[in-house]
């Protein structure tokens, strides 16, 4: 929860009194177990607001002239971890921000706007605020308050933000006021409320694994975390509804341990298994050979990620990063490769098991899968769909070596082809094929999409 201290300074054009307030919490628990236990214990929260004088005063104001008042130093301290917010507002949530003639409130002194500049106090019968973080040195411009909302300190105009705490940390805050040739004498009174918030504990920052559809916003990317190795990826919500990578998926498997995989992949731990032995060895990590041999097989998962850092021609606001290429049965982790163990013989069927972050899942592929409906979903335009997806031409990988980087990108799909081959996204600079084949034992990029 968040902690408020308020401070308030009663002013008149020459200004009087104030008041604080601070805020502590205790929470005490006791419990009997035996003979006598008695556990207690005493947390206490601080925040507080400090003025150097209760005396806010413009002593010479007459008409068709302006002043301002003498500086009052506002000072924050907090124990808090995560630092606090000043801010500033006047009157009460009953009143106006108005300074009124205190004997006939016909007659004001009204609070300038808060947008505007008004270092000459130029405008007659307004007043505003100025402040100074460099002990009375520099000044900002005149400035207006906005009318206090329920002593909630959280809709005021801000003063001060700090992140960590700042003890020593203070405000000088003067007022100012502009007086028309012809405005009422007398005493112009109103209060000043100030609020220090002091920050809670920031939320954890999302991560892939714990995102629902409702978390992926449409008007702009999000950055999101995968909590297997601590990559960070682009998301947003696409014309077709989806909640899309705009990168591709950069996940090293032989520099993650089985554990951090397991929980956090849409894989089961027994394909998951077989993916980090390196294709049936008794090792407990992938086989080198399993990760470098790049030969004709179907039977295990093959990596490579000497790219995965390395940016290339990219489009829309993704990282542009090529990624990890993955052969067929590293991108199904294990699920979709000829006598893996979990089935015999050629997979039949499109996979149900990859590499994607718990919760995600790979696309699907060909004429009526999810690459197609995407692309319809952007009138079938080439730059608008390359654009949207973020898709660098990221190549393919076989033989051991990469091919196309910056010439045109491959993308897996869950979908079957035929018994060698997968349905992928294949993009072109100036053309895209959303139901293209790919054959499974060379090395393509791998992109996910929310359940």
């Amino acid at each position: 929860m968040n902690y408020i201290s308020k401070k308030g300074i009663v002013l008149t054009l020459s200004f009087g009194s104030f008041f604080s307030l601070a805020l502590t919490s205790s929470l005490v628990s006791a419990v009997t177990y035996q003979d006598s236990v008695d556990p207690s214990f005493t947390f206490n929260p601080s925040i507080s607001v400090d003025l150097s004088t209760s005396e806010l005063i413009i002593s010479e104001l007459t008409p068709g002239t302006a002043s301002d008042s003498n500086a009052v130093t506002i000072s924050v301290s907090t124990n808090t971890a995560y630092g606090y917010y000043l801010t500033a507002t006047a009157g009460t949530s009953s009143t106006s921000s108005d300074l009124v003639n205190s004997s006939n409130n016909t007659y004001k002194f009204t609070s300038i706007a808060t947008s505007a500049d008004l270092s000459n106090l130029s405008t007659d019968n307004t007043w505003g605020y100025r402040t100074s973080s460099d002990n009375g040195t520099t000044w900002s411009n005149y400035s207006g308050l906005p009318k206090d909302n329920n002593d909630n300190g959280e809709t005021g105009k801000a003063l001060i933000e700090t992140s960590t705490p700042a003890d020593s940390r203070t405000l000088k805050f003067k007022i100012g006021a502009k007086a028309s040739a012809d405005q009422a004498a007398g005493t112009y009174t109103n209060i000043i409320n100030f609020y220090a918030v002091a920050h809670a504990a920031p939320e954890p920052a999302p991560t892939m694994q714990t995102m629902a559809i409702a978390d992926c916003p449409t008007a702009a990317p999000l950055e999101v975390t995968d909590a297997r190795d601590g990559e960070t990826y682009k998301v947003q919500q696409l014309s077709d509804g989806n909640c899309w990578m705009l990168d591709n998926l950069r996940l090293d498997p032989t520099a993650v341990s089985l554990t951090d995989l397991q929980g956090n992949t849409n894989a089961s731990n027994q394909t998951l298994t077989y993916f980090k032995n390196g294709g049936g060895t008794t090792s407990d990590q992938y086989a080198t050979a399993g990760v470098a041999n790049w030969s004709y097989s179907y039977s295990a998962p093959r990596i490579n990620a000497s790219y995965k850092d390395t940016t290339t021609t990219s489009y829309g606001s993704g990282s542009g990063k090529i990624g990890v290429y993955y052969n067929y049965c590293a991108a199904s982790a294990g699920s979709y490769c000829y006598g893996n163990g979990t089935s015999a013989g050629i997979p039949s069927g499109n996979a149900t098991e990859d590499i994607c972050p718990a919760g995600w899942r790979m696309p699907t592929g060909g004429s009526s899968g999810e690459y197609q409906a995407l692309y319809t979903a952007y009138n079938s335009d080439v730059t608008s769909f390359k654009n949207a997806l973020s898709t660098p031409l990221s190549g393919d990988f076989y033989n051991s070596s990469a091919y196309g980087q910056g010439d045109y990108g491959y993308f897996w799909s869950s979908t079957r082809y035929s018994y060698n081959y997968m349905y992928s996204l294949c993009v072109y600079d100036s053309d895209v094929y959303p139901a293209d084949y790919y054959v499974r034992n060379d090395g393509n990029s791998v992109r996910c999409v929310l359940k």
